[in-house]
């Protein structure tokens, strides 16, 4: 009989950073110690750079599962998740990754051999088909794994779960002192923020930001925040748009402290980025909180935050810039906070988590 259920991932406890920890942290603060008459535990137990810890913390959780009963485990992770497999535990899996672990090892420009690969993937597969339920954190998260060449096994061989919604914190944004930046209410503002990479897209940002410059007759500023190996190609890119476009000018930061972010988000009307990857990004909830319109790719997670028309994609004006340079932005904004306050409160992060113990977790007792 199941009594207690334990969401475990091997991270620090940094808050609410997004990403296996970051989740986890969520849960904490929004789940409580009781969920559906089930107790809730939550296991931060990271893995150190330094080799003999990395070990003894292996062992001190190959040793604290062992010997846990009357428990269910939800890993944030598939080193827990093959961990768990080998020791015949019931579990769920939430898969937290940017696609296949070697997809994302490759994308993010990490040499991996032959024999690391098969390493990864065999860890990957071991906790994908031995798992009672995987869930993703958005519908389109789980297409791109089982479309990629990279997966470690078919959806077929997997129990598919439905998919778990991440969210945001609310929290009090002010202003930050010795910043320069500013609200213009006389300027239109565009905001990226993230890694500045291939997956992540601010290079077709800035291809829709030039075109959209050739229909908008007032002033844009466009702010990016991040840094990467696309910071080069961006910053000349961005350079040369300012020399052609009067009307235009761009700030390029390397990193700002989180309180600084949604302030940047609070000021700014757009947020824009056309990744090429996607599975659910946190900075879109983010600048929905703040009353943002937001432009994005039509690609993996990036379509579950479009509940209600909300999200203007990318693909739907490419060839009708001269309409969307005309829309009514103050529009989307208020939508978009709207739809963050219904869809992906608190209540509604909850609830669908009461939904998973009674679908998944109580079936398995």
């Amino acid at each position: 009989m199941i009594k207690r259920i334990v969401f475990c991932a091997l991270r620090d406890n940094n808050g609410a950073t997004g990403g296996p920890g970051g989740v986890l942290f969520l849960q904490q603060n929004v789940l409580g110690k009781e969920l559906a008459d089930l107790k809730c535990e939550y296991w931060f137990n990271p893995f150190r750079i330094q080799r003999d810890v990395f070990r003894f913390n292996r062992l001190g959780m190959f040793f604290k599962i062992l010997f846990t009963k009357d428990t269910y485990f939800v890993a944030h992770e598939v080193t827990t998740g093959s961990l768990l497999a080998l020791l015949h535990k019931r579990y769920s899996l939430i898969f937290h990754n940017q696609g296949p672990l070697v997809e994302e090892y490759i994308n993010f420009g990490s040499n991996a051999d032959s024999r690391k690969i098969n390493i990864i993937k065999s860890r990957e597969r071991r906790a994908f088909i031995n798992a009672n339920s995987v869930h993703f954190p958005s519908n389109g998260a789980v297409e791109m794994y089982f479309n990629s060449q990279h997966a470690s096994c078919k959806r077929a061989e997997v129990t598919v779960g439905k998919s778990l919604f991440n969210i945001i914190l609310p929290q009090t944004v002010t202003e930050p002192s010795n910043f320069d930046l500013k609200k213009e209410n006389d300027i239109l503002t565009f905001f990226s923020l993230g890694t500045l990479t291939q997956a992540k897209g601010q290079d077709q940002s800035m291809i829709f930001v030039e075109n959209f410059l050739n229909f908008y007759k007032g002033k844009v500023r466009y702010i990016i925040v991040g840094k990467g190996p696309l910071k080069n190609v961006l910053d000349d890119g961005l350079k040369k748009l300012s020399e052609r476009y009067s009307s235009f000018s761009y700030h390029l930061i390397d990193a700002v402290p989180h309180q600084t972010v949604m302030f940047l988000h609070q000021i700014s009307d757009i947020y824009i980025m056309l990744h090429r990857i996607s599975i659910f990004d946190f900075a879109t909830l983010e600048a929905m909180s703040q009353g943002n319109a937001i432009v994005l790719s039509k690609v993996g997670g990036n379509i579950d935050f479009d509940k209600t028309d909300n999200i203007l994609f990318s693909e739907d004006y490419q060839d009708k810039m001269d309409e969307f340079a005309y829309l009514d932005f103050f529009f989307y904004k208020k939508k978009n906070k709207e739809v963050f306050e219904k869809f992906f409160s608190k209540t509604a992060f909850r609830e669908q988590y009461i939904s998973f113990v009674n679908d998944v977790v109580k079936l398995s007792r």
